[in-house]
């Protein structure tokens, strides 16, 4: 009795151990299928548990060979906390921020600030995303917006006229390290990569 009902209450060794394979190997197709599953309604809420519960794993096992796929990790389990549906946030909320804290804790390039549940996280594509919690969605993507002179036009004009903006990315190397002030309306972002340090404001 007690033997079986501490089996019950954990997904079985080598189903887990098999499925953990699975995203080891396809890291892109396995957050996508435990995303879905986790806010799949009509499975059973054990099951949608032990989805959240496998990315968990996954991130523990993968360590920092993670870092380019940490844009999809974040996204399959910020699903959960989607407050249109009550019942699916309130039943995955623990799992879902345990994950999120996990990830935090393990990643230098995401931070996350407690007064404005908001998340940032730097991209292997030098990119910073930031999502509200509160609302689970992506917030706001930073990027620079970069001016060059319009060769050829007679002065003076307005400066929109010209000057062309175009939008590059946060940094030309992956994002290695993430920080918010203490308000919380700016984030540092550094890479070690291309040796730059851009201040973001986020209000």
């Amino acid at each position: 009795g007690a033997a079986s009902g501490a089996a019950d209450s954990a997904p079985p060794s080598p189903f887990f151990s098999a499925l953990l394979s699975v995203g080891m190997l396809e890291t892109h197709a396995f957050c996508h299928a435990m995303g879905a599953l986790a806010v799949h309604m009509e499975a059973a809420h054990a099951d949608r548990v032990m989805a959240v519960s496998a990315l968990i794993s996954l991130v523990k096992a993968r360590g920092s060979s993670l870092e380019a796929e940490l844009p999809i990790v974040v996204e399959a389990v910020m699903k959960p906390l989607d407050p249109s549906v009550p019942s699916l946030r309130e039943g995955l909320l623990a799992a879902s921020t345990t994950a999120l804290r996990e990830l935090v804790k393990r990643y230098p390039m995401m931070t996350f600030h407690q007064e404005t549940q908001r998340l940032a996280v730097g991209t292997s594509d030098g990119v910073v995303l930031i999502y509200d919690l509160r609302t689970a969605t992506k917030w706001r993507i930073l990027q620079v917006r970069v001016s060059t002179r319009v060769p050829n036009l007679p002065l003076p004009l307005p400066l929109a006229i010209t000057t062309k903006w175009r939008l590059v990315q946060g940094h030309e190397q992956p994002v290695s390290a993430l920080a918010f002030s203490g308000a919380g309306d700016q984030v540092a972002s550094f890479s070690s990569g291309d040796g730059t340090l851009r201040w973001w404001q986020v209000p």
